[in-house]
């Protein structure tokens, strides 16, 4: 099995942003794990994060000034390799508590040029997992995907987590 040679993280809360460093500082991987205080998404833009005290996973970004909240940049993946002169990715983990779908979108470029191997959770909207196979589809980079897992969420059940491979990809 092969280890990862570097791990960016991308992660708006800076609570937890200060969690991951201190978990990659306790594990001698401050080198290699690099936490991007950013949120991923579909668009470059300034957003707001509302964070949750009492409950965590209730925090939110939210795309409003009329929002109180600390200030965080969203900038898309694309654009964040071609600033950074990324040379290669080969996995893509996605769980961003319902804006999956949009990471997957502004990272298009990365997806045909690189053709990651993907694992994005799906269940928080009921569209999700469809919407990122015809994504997938869409770039036609030779994408395969396989859905696993069911979960109970908002009231139905809904396919748990999508894994991508490109058929032509030279990733293990």
């Amino acid at each position: 099995r092969r280890r990862a040679e570097r791990v960016w993280c991308f992660e708006p809360a800076p609570l937890m942003a200060r969690a991951l460093r201190q978990t990659a500082h306790r594990n001698d991987l401050s080198e290699r794990m690099i936490i991007v205080e950013a949120d991923a998404g579909a668009v470059n833009a300034v957003c707001r994060f509302v964070e949750n005290a009492l409950d965590p996973l209730a925090s939110r970004i939210e795309n409003t000034t009329n929002v109180t909240g600390e200030e965080v940049a969203a900038i898309t993946l694309d654009e964040w390799a071609d600033s950074n002169d990324i040379a290669r990715v080969d996995y893509l983990k996605i769980d961003a508590e319902g804006s999956d779908v949009d990471i997957l979108e502004g990272a298009r470029a990365i997806l045909r040029r690189f053709r990651p191997r993907i694992a994005a959770t799906t269940y928080n909207e009921a569209d999700h997992c469809e919407r990122m196979i015809g994504l997938l589809r869409e770039l036609d980079a030779g994408y395969r995907t396989v859905v696993r897992g069911v979960v109970t969420f908002g009231g139905g059940a809904r396919p748990e987590m999508l894994h991508g491979t490109a058929a032509s990809s030279s990733n293990p």
